[in-house]
């Protein structure tokens, strides 16, 4: 680490920390860590220019130590369960209260110490599983009591207590066990104990003489599930030929393919009809997140559409879906991203049969990802699915050399998005397509009233742009409606600008984070690279921005015809 970064870390309440007291602190931590070092070596703490290290062997850190130690224990296992019993016991030795716990508010240990308590809840419960196959029953039955009362939703945990109890000759105090958890789960989570405890409730009533075995049984594959639930598409996709093989194509190279757009591209209608065309085993299933108000609820979410109740985290989904093959859907993620990609990457390293075919206003950016950006309709393409619309809408309609100048106006002055278009045919039960293409001056008032089974935020034109709006920060919003002045592309000069930034490379974090969301589009093949705004996300920002900011001038002259020539 810098000596800089050291000095904002540690004496992060101070406005101007001295290098003088870090030298004094590095010193005094050099003679406790080192106490033997020679004069003027550095010992543990390694000094290189500016930057230190501690360069500690592995075998004198704890972390590593417990590591190393839950390697072992898990190793023999199979063939020594006393042997595996030190291994933990050692390994759990070494825990002295919470990881880091005087450095907890940081945010670069947060990752650490939930990965590490994670571990050592793992440690606790094999260590408890090794007990059972050694025969110390009451001895485990006290510990899973005391684990259940700290973790009282792992149903894990319960599983253990309850074979402790039962093969300790406590049969009535194994069903009331089982009555405890099941009651837990009812009042905190409305739903019923996972398929493993039911069964083992179940063996428990018939005294089933598969309860005395000598290991605690893994969690069992669930039931059969329920029928897919991929919905049944209501109207024909226009289109889209191309993106159906591409992204076909990148399903089979990759554990998890992300579309990504602006909203109402069809996102979403075209994974479905990638799905529809897949074969598995299992599914293809679909998640719709849209609803979603916390992404802690999206595993929950994911086991309810798949007909799992008792599902607990998303290592516990992982165990259940281990050894299927199938597609998932998980449609509408851009607001719960974080949590998408953290239950991605579980998946992706636990079940390999399963495939992700995400949808997204921004990519979830983790690793084995593939991003199939969608593109809106060509003009062609987007004539022929407004005429295809619009033949539902008024009967008898046809697209002619009356209307189809109106119709291609309606169709670019909403850059071939097919939600605006679908928006727009509905309004042709009272308008004509000159009123309708004339009307697009105020698209935000004339394009609502969508489809009553659509999500609300695809019900009007405005909802479904205001949907990513919100999802920018401060900074984000206004580089947004400040680069809406361009009535065509432009490049990072341009934006430095008008955004007043004091140079170009300046506005790459921002401009960056606009196109991560889909609300700016690189144009393909442009060196200098270019940026382009969809007409109907330009009305949208110029909406949002105030007198002031449509008033207020570039930073010079120099710079107003700078903007000119972009």
């Amino acid at each position: 680490m810098s000596a800089d970064r050291l000095l904002a870390q540690v004496w992060h309440d101070l406005d101007q920390p001295k290098l003088s007291s870090l030298h004094v602190a590095i010193s005094k931590l050099r003679d406790l860590l080192s106490p033997d070092r020679a004069r003027r070596e550095d010992g543990v703490l390694v000094r290189d220019g500016s930057r230190y290290l501690l360069s500690a062997a592995r075998g004198s850190v704890d972390v590593a130590r417990f590591e190393e130690l839950v390697r072992t224990g898990a190793e023999v296992a199979e063939t020594s369960a006393d042997a595996a019993a030190a291994a933990y016991l050692e390994a759990l030795s070494l825990w002295r209260g919470s990881p880091y716990a005087d450095i907890a508010g940081s945010e670069f240990t947060t990752p650490e110490i939930a990965r590490l308590t994670a571990m050592h809840l793992e440690t606790r419960r094999s260590l408890l599983e090794v007990g059972l196959r050694r025969e110390r029953f009451a001895e485990v039955a006290a510990e899973a009591e005391a684990l259940a009362a700290e973790h009282p939703l792992d149903e894990r945990i319960w599983e253990i207590l309850v074979l402790a109890l039962y093969r300790g000759g406590r049969q009535s105090d194994a069903l009331g066990a089982l009555r405890r958890i099941r009651a837990i789960l009812d009042d905190e989570l409305g739903i019923d104990p996972g398929v493993a405890l039911r069964r083992l409730e179940a063996a428990v009533l018939a005294q089933d003489a598969a309860l005395h075995g000598q290991a605690a049984p893994r969690p069992a594959q669930p039931d059969p599930p329920r029928a897919p639930n991929l919905p049944s598409p209501r109207s024909l996709l226009v289109g889209r030929a191309a993106d159906i093989e591409s992204v076909a194509t990148a399903l089979g190279e990759h554990p998890l393919v992300t579309l990504v757009g602006p909203g109402g591209v069809g996102k979403t209608r075209l994974a479905i009809e990638v799905a529809r065309r897949r074969r598995a085993a299992d599914g293809p299933w679909m998640v719709d997140l849209g609803a979603l108000t916390d992404g802690a609820l999206m595993v929950p979410a994911v086991a309810s559409a798949l007909g799992l109740p008792g599902v607990g985290g998303a290592e516990h989904l992982a165990g259940v879906l281990a050894g299927r093959t199938m597609l998932m859907i998980l449609d509408n993620c851009e607001h719960v991203v974080a949590d998408a990609a953290a239950l991605a990457v579980t998946l992706a390293d636990l079940c390999p049969g399963v495939q992700l075919l995400a949808t997204s206003r921004e990519p979830l950016e983790v690793d084995g990802e593939a991003l199939h950006e969608v593109p809106p309709l060509a003009p062609d393409e987007a004539r022929d699915l407004f005429a295809a619309r619009e033949g539902g809408v008024v009967p008898g309609w046809a697209l002619g050399e009356a209307n189809v100048a109106s119709v291609r106006t309606i169709c670019a002055e909403l850059d071939g998005i097919p939600l605006g278009i679908e928006l727009a045919t509905a309004q042709l039960r009272v308008l004509s397509e000159q009123q309708i293409a004339d009307g697009l001056e105020d698209r935000f008032t004339l394009l609502r009233g969508g489809s009553r089974s659509a999500p609300p935020r695809q019900r009007r034109l405005a909802d479904t742009i205001d949907w990513s709006y919100r999802l920018l920060d401060d900074e984000q919003a206004v580089v947004l409606r400040q680069v809406a002045v361009f009535a065509g592309s432009f490049d990072i000069d341009g934006a430095a600008a008008v955004t007043g930034a004091p140079s170009a490379v300046a506005s790459v974090q921002p401009l960056t984070a606009l196109v991560r969301r889909s609300l700016l589009t690189v144009l393909p093949g442009t060196a200098p690279r270019r940026y382009r705004m969809l007409r109907t996300i330009k009305h949208f920002a110029w909406q949002q921005s105030d007198p002031a900011e449509r008033r207020s001038p570039p930073a010079s002259p120099r710079s107003t015809a700078r903007i000119r020539r972009r």
